[in-house]
């Protein structure tokens, strides 16, 4: 028994435009609640968020749970309109995915900052799959799932379109604000509209223009023509083009015996992704070979793909084992593998089994999602598994490893193990944290660096401090590299005093060693990772250290206004005339816009020899600013 199609309790009134866009958004909030709910939260918080970016209690993770929260709520809301007619059964089914999204809201700050794009972007797919397959799951009706599955991208990509529009001409309507009338606008006001615009309208927009029953989908054939040429003329020759360059390359490989290229990994997915969205575009011409000629060619390219990409699936499979067996797992490793195995997977079971159930593809995709997120098969297990075997390896090769204690090292290390050792560990703090190593020695880093900040705001006779701005030191947000510098002084293995580079000549780099600074009567610790290469960033949220327009000198940022500038010129003329040693970092005063005293601390500096002299090439360290620096100046009287 198929549930009745959803029939809102809202009369049409009128017959007017505004009307009926007032009805059908009326109409899809009582239908979508959860849905429209969640798009408005993560507005308002992601747009709160760009003013107000410090802050105790994460409130990030609420904006990253209401956004996850729209397409798992639009899931949830097909799926009940095909099993119940009762509206109160459909909003419990509804609700019930508070319960998942307040799961991942109370795990979210407990994860290190590099794993957090990855859960999100996992996640993300998990619930756009969902909200893919859930509600046809048991129906069997192929051809509706199709319809349903090209209304949603076409809806998508109409929503996207207003979206950008709508953004441009209130942007554009501020901007005249503020050169007609002079009415200001600060820059982070576009930043927040843009979040309303794409967030709240965009999600209530979509809701609003989707059919009242999925049942509509199962009696529709309709395959747009406009569709049908975007397929033939251009994503089918795109792909067949690279198929034929991929199978002549792997021809080379298999006549030079060279191991394929590192970027072949990129090449093969981002082929078999494309091919394999022509053929599910493709699936409801099959069969309409005696409508015309125009249809012909349709059967023999869903055949003849998945003969032809297997081979280079193989050749990527082969060449990313090499590389695994070379410097182990990391999540974009296993990600990139369980990808090429599932790609494999699928092209296997339609040669063999010549099936045109196309539910397979989304659904087998969901699952291996949901395998790399969580549990042993996830991405970040396999990733730490595997470099804690090659750390330990080093180790014991190292003599640093006797049972299960460390040791400090009586001899040098070789470079290959020097650098080893490094790489691993820097790789475990930055992305699984302290706890993730089972020594004591090396996962109670965190304490001693702490510890030595500390320490420094403290006044000469041990006394703390009283009064003015205080430093606030979180033990999570220390930089990898500080962790990986103090486990490598722990072991009695530090850095080599020598500069480091390509070619010494023309590049001279110095890394120094961590010790005590002395902050007392600085408020900010901001981090400078800088190079010259670097992309121009032009965010305004948050502090930050970016190049200005010449790239001549780095600049000081807090929440879009900048605060001071670097002086490169007096920096490489301190770093040449310095001893360079890494026992006594180096250290530069300069003033921020107000004439107030900030102070540098370097840790790597990268120097370029050009034309006109010496240039900065790349600079690591951090920025401390004193509180008048970050505060909003005095609005004048006059």
């Amino acid at each position: 028994m198929t549930a009745p199609a959803f029939d809102s309790t809202l009369p049409e009134r009128g017959s007017g435009a505004m009307r009926t866009a007032f009805d059908a958004a009326m109409r899809s909030l009582a239908r979508m609640p959860f849905m429209i709910i969640s798009g408005w939260v993560a507005a308002i918080v992601a747009a709160w968020l760009v003013t107000e970016p410090v802050t105790t209690w994460s409130p990030d993770r609420i904006a990253i749970a209401a956004g996850l929260g729209i397409p798992l709520f639009f899931a949830l809301a097909m799926f009940a309109e095909q099993h119940s007619d009762r509206r109160g059964v459909r909003l419990l089914i509804q609700a019930s995915g508070l319960v998942p999204l307040s799961i991942i809201a109370w795990r979210w700050p407990s994860w290190p900052d590099v794993q957090l794009i990855v859960r999100f972007l996992q996640l993300a797919l998990i619930f756009h799959l969902t909200a893919s397959v859930l509600p046809w799951l048991g129906s069997g009706a192929r051809q509706g799932f199709w319809q349903y599955n090209k209304t949603l991208l076409i809806r998508a990509m109409t929503t996207g379109v207003w979206a950008v529009v709508l953004f441009a001409a209130l942007a554009l309507a501020i901007g005249a604000l503020d050169v007609l009338f002079g009415v200001k606008a600060e820059p982070h006001r576009y930043g927040q509209l843009w979040f309303v615009v794409s967030l709240g309208f965009s999600v209530w927009f979509f809701a609003a223009g989707l059919p009242v029953s999925l049942h509509t989908f199962e009696r529709d054939d309709d395959y747009p023509r406009s569709l049908r040429y975007f397929v033939q003329y251009l994503l089918v020759p795109i792909v067949v083009v690279y198929l034929c360059i991929l199978t002549a390359y792997l021809g080379k490989v298999r006549i030079t015996r060279e191991w394929p290229s590192g970027w072949i990994g990129w090449l093969v997915s981002s082929v078999s992704a494309v091919g394999m969205l022509c053929w599910l575009l493709l699936q409801p011409l099959i069969g309409r070979e005696a409508h015309g000629t125009a249809f012909r060619w349709v059967r023999p390219f869903s055949r003849g793909f998945f003969f032809a990409i297997v081979p280079a699936i193989g050749m990527l499979l082969a060449a990313l084992s090499q590389r695994i067996a070379q410097y182990g797992l990391t999540e974009p490793r296993v990600a990139l593998f369980a990808l090429s195995v599932w790609f494999a997977g699928v092209a296997l079971f339609y040669l063999v089994t010549r099936s045109r159930n196309i539910v397979v593809v989304p659904a087998s995709l969901a699952v291996v999602a949901v395998a790399t997120l969580v549990g042993p098969l996830s991405l970040a297990t396999l990733s730490r598994n595997s470099q804690m075997e090659r750390i330990e390896v080093v180790l014991r090769e190292a003599n640093l490893l006797v049972g299960d204690s460390l040791v400090v090292a009586t001899g040098a290390l070789s470079g290959d193990q020097r650098t080893a050792l490094r790489n691993g560990l820097n790789y475990m703090y930055s992305r699984h944290g302290t706890r993730s190593l089972p020594w004591p020695l090396l996962a109670e880093v965190d304490s001693a660096v702490v510890s030595r900040l500390v320490a420094s705001v403290e006044t000469p006779d041990g006394l703390p401090r009283t009064g003015g701005p205080r430093m606030v030191v979180d033990a999570e947000q220390l930089s990898a590299l500080r962790r990986t510098n103090e486990a490598m002084r722990r072991l009695g293995v530090p850095d080599r005093d020598q500069p480091r580079g390509a070619n010494a000549g023309q590049r001279r780099v110095f890394t120094y060693e961590p010790r005590d600074v002395n902050i007392a009567g600085y408020a900010l610790q901001m981090p400078v990772q800088v190079w010259y290469r670097m992309p121009e960033d032009t965010s305004a949220i948050g502090p930050s250290v970016r190049w200005n327009s010449t790239r001549t000198a780095p600049e000081v940022f807090v929440n879009g206004a900048r605060v001071a500038i670097i002086p490169s010129a007096e920096l490489l003329r301190s770093f040449a005339a310095g001893t360079r040693r890494p026992a006594r970092p180096f250290e530069l005063t300069f003033d921020d816009e107000r004439g107030n005293p900030c102070l540098l601390v370097v840790h790597s500096i990268t120097v370029g020899l050009v034309a006109g002299g010496e240039r900065l090439e790349s600079l690591v360290g951090d920025v401390y600013l004193r509180a008048e620096s970050v505060r909003p100046p005095e609005p004048s009287p006059f």
